[in-house]
């Protein structure tokens, strides 16, 4: 589904590295290796995971800024070259249903519960569970055994609580309730800085020929959950129903370091999401949680929510209205170098 309307014209958008990197919109398929192949190699390093999720939150900012909804945000139409690019294609394409539980694709808060899936992937290798209940206890139940399969060694303890959280609420079932993507971006990247591991572009140079490293997970007790189904939502679709509004809101009061170490037994996260119908004790993390990657400026700034808040950006030579002045998009290799052969 597009916002500029009834067209069927696919696009993807890119965010490549560099001081002149950033997101632009380019015509037809993306360039590099599509993250369902990519994952079969096993799951990348956190720190990887963690700025490739960064990534699409870019992308979906400046989405969202033009008026695109992709509708089926998943891991076939992501995909990451060899100089460190990430790319969603799919865009333009109309779609009918959704796998989100609002069922039609509204806004960008549809595709919020896309990332939430594709972060899900990248950070467990267990199946993500079929939500496709209208029971909402039930479905509260697979989303903490979904949240409770994620293995966080490697992560910085104080960090781990509020990755849980991110994933939880982009699941949540009340659009509302999702966070934007700019809050999740402002947070993984904080993360990312701080969690060791490899550089992003020499790790994907490997990766796209099925090598750099990859975590070893440990050992969690299986899913009692069906697993989802990988479904094409190009057409007409059954849609799912997961989480019920307000839901998934970890813990009520405490420090963030109290916060990421309360729910790692199944009780404590029951008990967390049954107190998330007190609002003004619903615990909700920082920008960047505990790290100093932002300033004190720029912590302010975006308590504010001020223009001084900081905020992806497009690509050097893309705008927002480059598309709507020409009727014309670039294609994929305009907007970064094409992998060698």
């Amino acid at each position: 589904m597009s916002g500029s309307g009834g067209t069927n014209q696919e696009f993807h958008y890119v965010r490549t590295l560099g001081g002149e990197g950033g997101v632009a919109s380019c015509q037809g398929p993306a360039i590099g290796l599509d993250f369902e192949t990519l994952l079969r190699a096993g799951l990348p390093p956190w720190k990887i995971a963690l700025e490739l999720v960064a990534g699409l939150c870019e992308i979906l900012e400046i989405a969202d800024e033009d008026g695109e909804v992709h509708g089926d945000v998943s891991p076939r139409y992501v995909f990451l070259d060899d100089t460190g690019a990430i790319s969603l294609e799919g865009f333009g394409v109309r779609r009918a249903r959704t796998k989100a539980p609002e069922g039609q694709p509204r806004g960008g808060a549809t595709d919020l519960y896309g990332l939430g899936t594709v972060a899900y992937r990248l950070f467990c290798s267990a199946p993500l569970p079929n939500f496709s209940t209208d029971d909402p206890d039930v479905h509260d139940d697979a989303v903490i055994d979904a949240i409770l399969q994620i293995d966080l060694t490697g992560v910085n303890e104080e960090l781990q609580g509020d990755i849980q959280w991110f994933v939880a609420k982009l699941m949540a079932f009340d659009r509302e309730d999702r966070p934007t993507a700019v809050e999740v971006w402002r947070s993984f990247i904080a993360f990312a800085d701080v969690v060791p591991g490899p550089n992003l572009a020499a790790w994907c140079a490997q990766a796209v020929e099925g090598k750099g490293e990859r975590r070893r997970e440990q050992p969690k007790l299986s899913s009692t959950v069906p697993e989802a189904d990988d479904e094409d939502l190009g057409g007409v679709q059954k849609g799912s129903g997961p989480l019920v509004a307000g839901a998934i809101s970890f813990g009520d009061t405490g420090s963030t370091k109290g916060q990421a170490t309360a729910f790692w037994s199944r009780d404590a996260m029951k008990a967390a999401l049954e107190k998330a119908e007190v609002e003004d004790k619903t615990y909700r993390p920082s920008a960047g949680g505990s790290t100093e990657f932002w300033s004190k400026d720029q912590r302010v700034a975006i308590q504010a929510g001020t223009a001084e808040a900081p905020r992806p950006k497009r690509s050097s030579g893309d705008s927002r209205t480059s598309f709507a002045t020409t009727g014309e998009r670039p294609p994929a290799a305009g907007a970064h170098e094409r992998p060698p052969a």
